[in-house]
């Protein structure tokens, strides 16, 4: 038999680039006279996490305790991130502006027209926020998770930092940060980030890592064990796809979840799996329901056990 924790028993830190995903939903009847673009009628417009915004979203959702650490900018974005993203340690650098992502769809949400960035101005990590973090973070965690969008919270000395407090780390990877993830328990590319960092160079950029897992779209997931040179793969469920926004985000949450109560990594793949078979299916910004979590978490175990 298996013995678990239980989900609120858990506790995750999560580090990374946070962002406001802004949509613009509307109707498009007909291309504008001034050039040749399609004109969207704004019928409605809402806002989500995005980045590790979205990794803490579906971790609240699962119903885990988390604290993150982020970078906003004194601005209402900033504050819209403040008020919702829970327990946090929010750094504001002299001119930092929060990061956003406007997204122009049309009702249905099926078709993304333009998206628009913010982003010149995020907060960048350096030696000081660095040691203002180690300052402040007393408590024991689970594990972490790093969240790397590569817009400047993420650097080496922070990783190493990190490193040091001894707790397994979860790498949502950059590959032009690939060296700072030496050593961390497991790194979640995708196919480009996997062939960037492992495939297209003669040595691996990243070194000593127990587990990768592959994210493969239509394929499913890859789960290698790289001390024990073994590897799994996960299939996909056949789902249409509508949007794969923030699926990266909640694989690395709901793996963290599983593993964090004590369930093996390859079960906490495939229950991770299915949860990114469902929220590709959903419009905007998605994460997993509670119900839905616990249902799969739940089928999962019992597999385990047969």
């Amino acid at each position: 038999m298996i013995n678990l924790k239980r989900f609120k028993d858990v506790s995750i830190l999560i580090v990374g680039d946070v962002m406001i995903d802004r949509y613009i939903i509307g109707t498009v009847t007909r291309i504008s006279p001034e050039a040749p673009v399609p004109i969207l009628k704004a019928t409605d417009e809402y806002t989500e996490l995005g980045g590790c915004g979205n990794v803490v979203k579906n971790l609240l959702s699962i119903g885990v305790n988390t604290f993150s650490v982020i970078g906003i900018g004194e601005d209402d974005p900033g504050q819209e991130v403040y008020n919702t993203i829970g327990k946090c340690m929010a750094l504001v650098t002299p001119g930092s502006e929060t990061i956003q992502k406007v997204r122009m769809v049309t009702e249905g949400r099926q078709t993304q027209l333009l998206r628009v960035d913010y982003e010149e101005n995020a907060v960048q990590m350096n030696t000081n926020l660095v040691h203002n973090i180690a300052a402040q973070l007393h408590e024991c965690y689970d594990l972490i998770i790093v969240s790397d969008y590569g817009k400047g919270m993420i650097n080496e000395e922070l990783m190493s930092f990190l490193k040091g407090l001894r707790t397994p780390i979860i790498v949502d990877p950059k590959p032009i940060h690939a060296p700072f993830y030496n050593g961390v328990f497991m790194i979640t590319p995708n196919e480009k980030e996997y062939e960037m960092m492992f495939l297209d160079t003669e040595e691996p950029l990243v070194k000593d890592v127990h587990y990768v897992l592959k994210t493969a779209g239509a394929e499913g997931m890859y789960l290698q064990d790289r001390i024990k040179k073994i590897q799994k793969h996960i299939p996909a469920e056949e789902v249409e796809i509508f949007n794969v926004t923030g699926a990266g985000d909640v694989v690395v949450a709901c793996i963290a979840a599983c593993i964090g109560v004590g369930l093996d990594v390859l079960t906490s793949a495939k229950v991770a799996n299915r949860c990114a078979n469902y929220v590709i299916t959903q419009p905007g910004t998605s994460s997993i329901p509670t119900k839905l979590f616990k249902e799969i978490f739940s089928e999962e175990v019992a597999r385990s056990l047969l």
